[in-house]
């Protein structure tokens, strides 16, 4: 072979070596500057007084993926408009003091509150995840739409029982089962199709669970990644339980705690109802006349959806399309301050 074409030759072989990452066995660069970035959303507030901590940096988070520390590239304030799926229980439980027993209540407290560029669904926990109102529809038929999903909801309550000893008499007695699977992979489908990119992904349950179906846990994974990686954000209305928390290693697919812990979990938040057990109380005495009215609750819960810290950082690890456990923590002083609650959620779709 002549010299010239043997120098081009290696010529060909040095460059590409320097360029595929072959020279001196070297791999291919993957490194943390080509990698895409990961974000997160993350709310700060005051256990005591629900205020919002608004004036943190970066330097005052540290963040943790599958134990590792990692390097946060910026953290920023940002605003985006909601787009919402109602999660309507079919078995609504008793809140008096709030706005979940009321459907006009409810949309009117809706109408006001949601803002020109914020779209609202409707889906029920049956079955099938019925839609009761998809995305699109005018604000002013949300009326007629949560009367619709209140009607369903009290039929599909509590069958009657009759009264043995008068027959013209019947009382509630018993529920039927509630399917939050359905209807939480009908919100996904809603929000997938029809969520604007800007959007801020929320599922809001309405009421509490009871006599939970909690379908099979394989499909119960397959939602939680779906959740995830697509950065929804579960909160609840009228929750009658005490927020529950899972990390991704323990997640209890199969079992009602992972719809009850799936707020911390996706990094939203519950609204509880009040006026709690035992439920003769709620009879038998005077409840106060609350300090907040119930629309103002429900107002000050989609602020802290809407505005929230977002937060961009870069894995060390390599390898991608997988969820992975997140921790967040506040850094130097704000480490030990107990009265500081942190929502954000507790995993990431690391996808490469």
């Amino acid at each position: 072979m002549p010299q010239t074409k043997i120098k081009k030759l290696l010529q060909n072989i040095f460059v590409a070596a320097i360029f595929g990452g072959l020279f001196f066995g070297t791999q291919p660069l993957i490194s943390a500057q080509n990698s895409r970035l990961t974000e997160i959303s993350a709310q700060v507030v005051k256990i005591d007084s629900g205020e919002i901590v608004d004036n943190l940096t970066a330097g005052d988070f540290r963040l943790y993926e599958n134990g590792r520390a990692q390097k946060i590239v910026s953290v920023e304030r940002e605003t985006r408009p909601l787009s919402i799926v109602i999660a309507f229980v079919t078995n609504p439980g008793s809140c008096p003091d709030g706005l979940t027993n009321n459907a006009s209540r409810l949309a009117a407290a809706f109408q006001k509150i949601l803002t020109a560029n914020e779209d609202l669904a409707i889906v029920m926990t049956d079955k099938n995840g019925s839609i009761v109102r998809g995305f699109g529809r005018a604000a002013a038929s949300l009326g007629e739409d949560f009367a619709k999903a209140e009607n369903i909801a009290g039929k599909n309550s509590f069958p009657p029982v009759f009264n043995d000893n008068n027959p013209n008499v019947n009382s509630n007695g018993g529920v039927y089962e509630i399917y939050p699977l359905p209807a939480l992979q009908m919100a996904v489908k809603l929000l997938r199709e029809n969520a604007p990119r800007a959007s801020r992904r929320v599922i809001l349950f309405v009421n509490a669970l009871e006599n939970t179906n909690v379908g099979k846990a394989d499909a119960g994974r397959a939602l939680l990644h779906d959740l995830i990686s697509e950065q929804t954000t579960l909160a609840w209305l009228g929750s009658g339980d005490d927020e529950k928390s899972f990390d991704l290693a323990g997640a209890p697919f199969g079992k009602r705690k992972f719809y009850l812990g799936m707020t911390d979990f996706s990094g939203g938040e519950s609204q509880p109802c009040k006026a709690q057990k035992p439920v003769i109380d709620l009879f038998s005495k005077p409840r106060p006349t609350p300090s907040v009215q119930a629309e103002d609750e429900l107002a000050e819960l989609l602020d802290r959806l809407r505005t929230r810290y977002h937060i961009s950082y870069r894995s060390n690890d390599a390898v991608g399309d997988e969820l992975r456990g997140v921790r967040l923590e506040l850094n130097g002083a704000g480490r030990n301050d107990k009265n500081t609650l942190i929502h954000y959620p507790k995993a990431v779709h690391a996808a490469r």
